[in-house]
């Protein structure tokens, strides 16, 4: 298989195996899903709970109490249809508002051969805390350090440099952070569930493992998790990620304008989107009528035409939409956000958004499904699960990241390549690497 174990030039450290649990914090339902992964990081599934998330809100938690019970229902009912009680979880969260930004490192090689001391060197360093990990404010935590490329003399996608002379080393990073508090307020709902969390990690990239193919992880993809609060956007080429963001809006909103505009509840509103909304006008919808409830039980329903329905939510969905395409068609990130796009998440359930999107972002576009694992229907393979398939994919592979890896291989020239790596440390704060900027 080809994922984050086939990165080249890091040392293996071998994923979660035995009984485990993964878990998604989404921001309207959680997810647990009990695994046996065995020593040929093959996934059964043996139990699924889902509950209703309580307590958090676009991911982050509100109400503690409230959160924990959520998660503990959640895992409770896993365990109950497994018989069996995990102790470690994988976590799956858009808690913190997760962003990536790339981390370039050089390291001079004075025409000698590359080696694995070099390798090493860029490696250690990469883990080293950046500006915003050390705020005194609202410090960041790190989630992910993954390898994009090597370049050797300015040969870029290098993907193992070992043994090539050069004078001069590049090594590409993708680091992935979120706001360190509001990371540690879901680790320590979880913790209090009788769990030890063995991996957080980022949304994005969780739905990203569960909805992309091999392939199009390889040749190329961008991955638009369109939740219910939330919109993750996964970006890999080569098989690698080169972006991650979350934008802290979702299907959700198309609820809120659907019950202002029609004057109903929320309840009803989402049963309306549900039935009979749609991401696109059909030459009838102008003659059908609609039912509206009342919000007051006294008054009789109110009718709508079928035309207004599809009108505001294509109202809200442009917003949207407008805004993820100005980050794809990003100069700078355009060359990697391909032709293609894989829509996932509870939101791609929406009646012909797979065109609207096609249309709006001028890509190739399929509804993502997760692939199936031992254990789990076709029938619960739905864009939903995405992510939660997705972490417990992640977490079983090698993790070859540079946060699992020891210091630099020891050797006379290791402290002058770190030396070096310092003085040329460059990481881009470009906008389109930052999830919280417009």
């Amino acid at each position: 298989m080809f994922g984050i174990a086939s990165l080249l030039g890091l040392r293996r450290t071998p994923g979660i195996r035995g009984l485990f649990a993964a878990i998604d914090v989404g921001s309207s339902t959680i997810t647990c899903m009990l695994c046996h992964a065995n020593s040929h990081a093959e996934v059964q599934v043996v139990g699924i709970g889902t509950q209703r998330a309580e307590g958090f809100s676009k991911g982050n938690v509100t109400d503690a109490a409230a959160a924990q019970q959520s998660i503990l229902s959640a895992i409770n009912q896993a365990e109950e249809i497994a018989g069996e009680t995990a102790e470690r979880v994988v976590v799956s969260t858009n808690a913190g508002y997760p962003r990536s930004r790339l981390l370039e490192l050089e390291l001079e090689v004075d025409g000698n051969l590359i080696n694995q001391s070099h390798i090493d060197s860029l490696n250690h360093y990469s883990r080293q805390p950046l500006d915003d990990e050390q705020d005194a404010g609202f410090p960041m935590r790190r989630l992910n350090t993954m390898l994009i490329e090597y370049s050797v003399d300015g040969r870029d996608g290098v993907q193992d440099p070992r043994g090539m002379s050069a004078q001069l080393l590049k090594a590409k990073y993708l680091v992935v952070t979120a706001q360190k508090s509001a990371l540690q307020s879901v680790i320590d709902c979880v913790e209090r569930c009788h769990l030890s969390v063995h991996q957080i990690m980022a949304n994005p990239l969780a739905s990203a493992y569960g909805a992309l193919s091999v392939e199009e992880r390889q040749h190329g993809s961008t991955m638009i998790d369109f939740g219910a609060q939330c919109t993750s956007i996964a970006v890999f080429s080569s098989g690698r990620p080169v972006h991650l963001e979350m934008l802290p809006t979702g299907s959700d909103l198309l609820t809120n304008d659907l019950a202002a505009a029609l004057g109903c509840s929320l309840s009803d509103a989402e049963r309306i989107k549900c039935l009979h909304g749609a991401a696109f006008l059909r030459p009838t919808d102008g003659s059908i009528e609609l039912e509206v409830p009342s919000v007051d039980p006294l008054e009789a329903p109110a009718s709508v035409n079928r035309a207004y329905l599809v009108d505001v939510i294509q109202a809200r969905l442009d917003e949207l939409f407008e805004r993820i395409a100005t980050r794809l068609d990003h100069p700078k990130l355009l060359p990697f956000s391909s032709k293609r796009v894989v829509l996932t998440g509870g939101g791609s359930g929406l009646v012909g958004i797979k065109d609207y999107v096609a249309l709006r972002l001028s890509r190739a576009t399929r509804i993502g499904r997760p692939a199936p694992l031992e254990g789990i229907s076709h029938m619960q393979l739905i864009p939903a699960q995405s992510s939660v398939i997705g972490a417990a994919r992640f977490a079983v592979e090698a993790n070859l990241s540079p946060d699992n890896l020891p210091p630099p291989t020891a050797g006379e020239n290791s402290d002058s390549f770190l030396a070096s790596a310092r003085q040329l440390l460059n990481f881009s704060n470009d906008p389109t690497t930052n999830g919280r900027s417009a």
